[in-house]
């Protein structure tokens, strides 16, 4: 931290910087962060301070070539979200045409919601899960070590695993279901291209109330925090890290939030509330949970909302399951294509 407090206050604060300290720094920041966007700013701004026209044009040029390369990367990121946004925006249309003539259009799976258990025991099943899904994480976070990234690989399911355990045994079990029937996770072959459109219609619905969220922002001058958008695993690790952060990501967080938000959260809610106020508390409590400012929580609240739907008018887990990773990879390669 010392060094990296050098490095900011010999970049950007009043004082000179001579050239033989600046050479040593140059070469430290070259030892300690990989090439990128930070490195090209701190080195350019070390050179200019040193006043050494030679090395601020190399990194400049370097930093130009990278910026070709984000631009295509951006590009082609840009497209595949168009593509998705038009594809699906006529899912849209055709879904709001046909929903006065046939409503078991997007009926994927039986029961759905309400759930057949117990709401009581389903509430005391989800906070009894919860806090033995926290004690284990700390536990398991107190005795193992910190750097080996195949533990990370482990620490998701782990805290879920008392969760799904007393689902299983509480709710599924004793009325006569497993998890595949209980939150439709099988999904028939005849039934993929409805599944396809379905999840490409929240793709899109998701990417218009990002795009509103967006304009609405820009107009009152609000912007998220970078924190709550910046992860360094997917800008600075190696191919070890950012392989395991991406199933954090695109895997894992879909498919256990799913079952804790969407499949028993909003279920049990459902069987007291109409789909409106029960949709509405669940993704509260998800976006709550995540712990963003009033921008990420509007974003993750829509989609908590665009999920609840999806699983109420389908009666299966696996199109918010799907349209939850695609949304998760998007972001996650955003970040990648900008800054890695």
């Amino acid at each position: 931290m010392p060094l990296y407090a050098e490095w900011i206050e010999r970049a950007y604060g009043a004082e000179s910087l001579d050239r033989a300290r600046a050479v040593e720094l140059q070469a430290l920041l070259a030892e300690t962060l990989p090439a990128g966007w930070f490195y090209n700013r701190l080195a350019a701004r070390l050179a200019q301070k040193a006043g050494d026209g030679a090395l601020l044009a190399a990194v400049e040029r370097q930093a130009a070539a990278r910026g070709e390369r984000m631009y295509g990367r951006s590009q082609g990121l840009l497209l595949v979200e168009l593509a998705c946004l038009t594809v699906g925006s006529v899912m849209l249309l055709g879904i709001a045409r046909l929903k006065g003539q046939r409503v078991d259009i997007l009926r994927l799976h039986a029961p759905g919601v309400p759930p057949p258990w117990p709401g009581g025991a389903g509430t005391a099943v989800l906070l009894r899960g919860g806090a033995l899904g926290a004690a284990l994480t700390l536990a398991f976070l107190s005795i193992a070590p910190a750097e080996p990234v195949s533990l990370r690989a482990v620490a998701i399911p782990l805290a879920n695993l008392p969760l799904l355990a007393l689902a299983y045994h509480y709710l599924l079990k004793p009325s006569g279901l497993n998890f595949w029937s209980g939150f439709g996770l099988r999904i028939e072959r005849a039934q993929a291209g409805r599944l396809a459109g379905i999840v490409l219609a929240v793709v899109a619905a998701g990417l218009w109330g990002e795009w509103v969220m967006g304009r609405l922002s820009d107009a009152w001058h609000l912007a998220n925090h970078w924190t709550e958008w910046f992860d360094p695993d997917l800008v600075w690790a190696p191919g070890s890290v950012l392989t395991i952060s991406l199933l954090e990501y695109v895997v894992f967080a879909p498919i256990f939030e799913e079952i804790a938000f969407r499949g028993l959260l909003f279920a049990i809610l459902r069987r007291r509330f109409r789909f409106l106020p029960a949709a509405t508390i669940s993704a509260g409590i998800f976006a709550a949970a995540h712990g963003y400012g009033w921008i990420g929580f509007i974003s993750v609240f829509w989609s908590g909302l665009l999920w609840a739907w999806v699983y109420e008018k389908t009666g299966s887990l696996i199109p918010g399951m799907i349209a939850h990773a695609a949304n998760n990879l998007l972001v996650c390669l955003t970040v990648m294509a900008l800054l890695r």
